[in-house]
């Protein structure tokens, strides 16, 4: 994230500002070489502008029962403010329901379609967390 200096947090670039920032990012790289995967361009970030945040996410996708899936997402986050600079990472684990993500992204869905599904993606989520808890069990015995 690179962000017009601003006390304003919702603060909108007006249309040169964004230009700038445009043909400056027009220069960046993708690299393995970096965490976050990307290199910005060697010429400094046009006057005014501050790199407040990176954040580099690799998810993977695992489908064990048909229309259910597992979203394994990993991250590694930085970010810099006048305190000083934070770097962490974590790991998000999402459980997706292909039925319910094609209603929902839809518009056209009743609840009663998607209540009508929760016991089977329960069942499911039972299975995530097994495998989850037997997982944690294995690493802390390490």
């Amino acid at each position: 994230m690179i962000r017009e200096r601003t006390l304003l947090a919702d603060y909108a670039p007006e249309e040169e500002a964004r230009n700038s920032l445009s043909r400056y990012l027009s220069g960046l790289t993708f690299t393995d070489e970096d965490d976050f995967g990307l290199r910005l361009p060697e010429k400094d970030i046009p006057e005014g502008f501050h790199l407040i945040h990176k954040r580099s996410s690799k998810r993977t996708k695992y489908t064990t029962n048909p229309g259910f899936a597992i979203i394994v997402s990993k991250e590694s986050s930085w970010r810099s403010d006048i305190t000083g600079e934070e770097v962490w990472e974590s790991t998000d684990l999402h459980l997706h329901c292909k039925e319910w993500d094609e209603l929902l992204s839809s518009g056209v869905w009743e609840p009663e379609v998607i209540v009508g599904k929760l016991p089977e993606f329960f069942q499911f989520v039972k299975q995530v967390q097994g495998f989850v808890a037997q997982e944690m069990k294995v690493l802390k015995n390490k």
